[in-house]
């Protein structure tokens, strides 16, 4: 079994909501691992993004200092699935980068990025 590299934890009051937004509307599939209280998604082989359950009120995730950027092939029709269940999805200058950044949240208000996979 191969180790995972890197992984993107977030912690989510409601994991179900997380949980399909991430499997359906982002494309990202079954998880690796499902529970009541956290799930995996692997997203490249290396990289696992871990929704954890949390009942902490504290929490402000869109003015969290974090975000990350998940590259695909075809970033506006996965903003348009966003968009089309009434998520907000915003184009962001990137300077530092070659190509559009889409800024998107997720049922929680965590803060992603979409960009377009560059050929290898």
């Amino acid at each position: 079994m191969k180790k995972n590299k890197f992984g993107l934890l977030l912690r989510v009051r409601d994991l179900d909501e997380c949980r399909d937004f991430y499997r359906t509307l982002l494309g990202l599939g079954e998880p690796i691992f499902d529970s009541s209280f956290r799930t995996e998604f692997e997203l490249n082989g290396e990289i696992r993004l871990i929704l954890e359950h949390t009942g902490a009120e504290y929490l402000e995730h869109e003015a969290a200092a974090q975000s990350w950027i998940y590259t695909v092939d075809d970033p506006e029709g996965v903003a348009d699935r966003l968009r089309a269940s009434g998520f907000e999805v915003k184009l962001m200058p990137a300077p530092d980068y070659d190509q559009r950044l889409l800024r998107c949240l997720d049922p929680e208000s965590n803060v992603f990025f979409l960009c377009k996979a560059m050929p290898e």
